[in-house]
């Protein structure tokens, strides 16, 4: 009897989890696809947990930073956009750059939404890495034109290269900021005394009060030197276009505005120069931001682009490609980075004339793992 009234309990407690997600998500409820029924004692979520692909990034031999990471591969991601992700219940599939286009194509076909996670192996001037992602951008435009629900979130680098292919300019759209470690408040983009958030926000707009909150106070980690000026969104800006709209912005250490967050006019795109991932799920100093409002923010950022994810039509083939639960992540303490564990794939580089990768000059193909299959 025990067991049966835990079982009450738990179904409960998923009626009223739903019902209050329905009044914060309502306006996600067009197009969003229910789970299945229960069937007998078999529960199947189709639809409730959607696939999210996150972009892995090569670590950079010139890049102090990156010589412990290559100690154990050549390709990396942070596990703290994998957490960020599946908090929102989604799983997780790593996109690796060097993968063909066929491999890339067939698992653009299952994904539920992408994730271009933050960094520094540059996206300028032909890097590899950089066309992979400008390739899953011109994929997920044009899915989303032609009514295929394809949500993307950028942080950090991610948030900047969805502005510059956005631009469809080679012109750097970034400034120089002084925004390295750094905790700050999102603020209105026109003036300091508008209401904020706007209503008209897909991504913050109907927030929770402890997300609000999280807005107002220092509550996003920053780690960038360079960032978008909010004239680029001006008339005449490489960003004066159709494609995406500022919503907040924030002030460097010396007053200096940037761009802190933007989404897409029409296009399910939405980028934050800071970190979401980092407020419950990294510890190294100054990541260290663990207040409950913090926390708050970063939830709500996680459960909304997840939310967007499940209108997405594509489905999930089991056994076609390997989730991240089929990879084992290497503690990160200790490591320069600070991470609290990461991801690796590709050769390990011990000696100090290992491979490095160019931003400016274009990356070399990695010698690295491909995408694998279940069965490779």
């Amino acid at each position: 009897m025990r067991l049966h009234a835990c079982n009450i309990c738990i179904s409960i407690g998923f009626v009223a989890f739903e019902f209050a997600s329905a009044v914060h998500l309502e306006d996600l409820a067009e197009g969003f696809r229910p789970p299945k029924q229960i069937h007998g004692d078999a529960w199947t979520d189709e639809g409730v947990a959607p696939v999210i692909g996150i972009m892995v990034q090569p670590a950079l031999h010139h890049k102090k930073q990156d010589r412990d990471l290559l100690k154990h591969g050549s390709m990396y991601l942070p596990a703290s956009y994998v957490k960020f992700v599946e908090a929102g219940g989604a799983r997780v599939c790593p996109v690796l750059y060097n993968s063909t286009e066929d491999e890339l194509d067939r698992l653009y076909r299952q994904l539920n939404g992408l994730l271009i996670p933050g960094g520094h192996c540059g996206y300028h001037k032909g890097s590899d890495y950089g066309k992979v992602v400008n390739k899953m951008l011109d994929r997920a435009k044009e899915s989303n034109d032609a009514g295929d629900v394809f949500p993307v979130h950028g942080t950090c680098q991610g948030f900047e290269q969805i502005a510059q292919w956005a631009a469809h300019s080679d012109t750097d759209i970034l400034t120089e900021v002084d925004a390295e470690g750094i905790a700050l408040p999102l603020l209105p983009v026109a003036r300091d005394d508008e209401d904020f958030p706007p209503s008209w926000s897909r991504y913050l707009g109907n927030a929770p009060d402890d997300a609000r909150r999280g807005m107002k106070e220092r509550s996003t980690a920053n780690l960038h030197t360079h960032g978008i000026p909010l004239e680029q969104f001006d008339k005449g800006g490489l960003l004066d276009n159709d494609i995406l709209r500022a919503v907040a912005k924030g002030k460097d250490r010396n007053g200096k505005e940037f761009v802190a967050h933007y989404e897409g006019k029409k296009l399910p795109f939405f980028g934050t120069q800071w970190h979401p991932e980092k407020n419950a799920f990294e510890f190294t100093p100054p990541n260290s931001l663990h207040d409950e409002w913090a926390i708050a923010l970063s939830s709500w950022i996680s459960r909304r682009f997840v939310g967007l994810a499940k209108k997405s039509k594509h489905e999930w083939k089991e056994g076609s490609f390997k989730l991240i639960r089929d990879f084992s992540p290497v503690s990160g303490h200790g490591e320069d980075p600070g991470f609290e564990s990461v991801y690796y794939w590709g050769e390990k580089v011990d000696k100090e004339d290992g491979p490095a990768h160019d931003k400016d000059e274009g990356a070399k193909k990695e010698k690295g793992e491909k995408i694998e299959k279940l069965d490779s």
